[in-house]
């Protein structure tokens, strides 16, 4: 009976804890309310007013492919969509939840920056056709074929092979150091230094 009374006692100092220790996040941003009145805003919403002493956030609709909101605050707006690039054509119109997807022209390969480079013919090793289905608005799907290149780029193997033969080139001279110093100790042990 005694464990028991510790444990509810334990569980309600706990409770207690974590009520007094709650942080509001309106708050900490400088806006003055309470903790019921720090409501979030659910994804495909942004804040229209923030909360203010006892009167709750104001939430407001994101508009499609104008604005979008993919995640719950108290206090985020709805964040303008992006517009692609000149090199980029949209893969994917942006909705309430999600920003506009990008993708690179035809004939065009994206680095790791997001920057689209011309691919030339001779830069890949390999191209397999490769078929996708897209859902066109008025509900019918059609069918493409686009060629993409599946092989290494010979920019990208240059850069590997001059890597590989710069490490081997450091290996050697550190092995070479290393033997100098052995050479250096040893005489210097014979005292011949």
């Amino acid at each position: 009976m005694m464990r028991q009374a510790n444990l509810c006692l334990g569980l309600i100092f706990l409770a207690l804890f974590k009520v007094a220790t709650s942080t509001n996040v309106c708050k900490q941003q400088g806006h003055d309310c309470t903790n019921a009145a720090c409501v979030s805003c659910p994804p495909a919403f942004g804040v229209k007013e923030f909360c203010h002493e006892d009167t709750p956030t104001v939430c407001e609709p994101c508009v499609a492919e104008v604005n979008y909101s993919n995640s719950s605050s108290p206090l985020e707006l709805c964040k303008r969509v992006a517009e692609c690039a000149a090199d980029h054509i949209v893969a994917k119109k942006a909705t309430r939840t999600s920003d506009t997807q990008c993708v690179c022209l035809k004939g065009y390969v994206e680095d790791r920056f997001g920057i689209c480079h011309k691919l030339q013919p001779t830069q890949y090793l390999t191209a397999s056709p490769t078929t996708s289905t897209t859902e066109v608005p008025t509900g019918t799907t059609t069918t493409s074929t686009t060629e993409v290149p599946t092989g290494t780029i010979t920019s990208t193997t240059s850069f590997v092979k001059y890597i590989i033969i710069g490490s081997a080139v450091f290996i050697i001279l550190c092995i070479g150091v290393v033997l100098v110093c052995i050479c250096i100790y040893r005489c210097c042990k014979k005292r011949v230094c």
